[in-house]
């Protein structure tokens, strides 16, 4: 029954840890979108993954976001959903070094 509790609670912090790094990218995505067209573009990911961890993505890096957010076909479409986009850093595993990032600035 501890070793459960311990889980649980373990459990409940990635949570909301999770719930946190959502929030952050959902506060930067709307900042970055500089057309306000709801999608962003390659260049917009790249200054939100920048303003999230205060260092500019690698090529290589946003390549794998952008392959996993969709790739060509997101960007024919005007862009990045921020649905495709948090689904994306999830998939790449992107999120969890979120947790060392800042906070946004309002």
């Amino acid at each position: 029954p501890l070793a459960e509790a311990a889980l649980a609670t373990r459990q409940a912090a990635r949570d909301a840890q999770r719930e946190k790094y959502e929030k952050q990218v959902e506060d930067y995505y709307a900042a970055v979108d500089e057309d306000g067209n709801g999608r962003l573009d390659r260049d917009e990911i790249g200054a939100l993954l920048k303003a999230i961890t205060g260092k500019a993505p690698t090529r290589q890096g946003l390549d794998i976001v952008m392959k996993a957010a969709g790739g060509e076909e997101a960007e024919k479409a005007g862009g990045v959903t921020k649905e495709n986009l948090l689904r994306a850093l999830k998939k790449c595993d992107s999120i969890t070094p979120l947790a060392q990032s800042r906070e946004p600035s309002s």
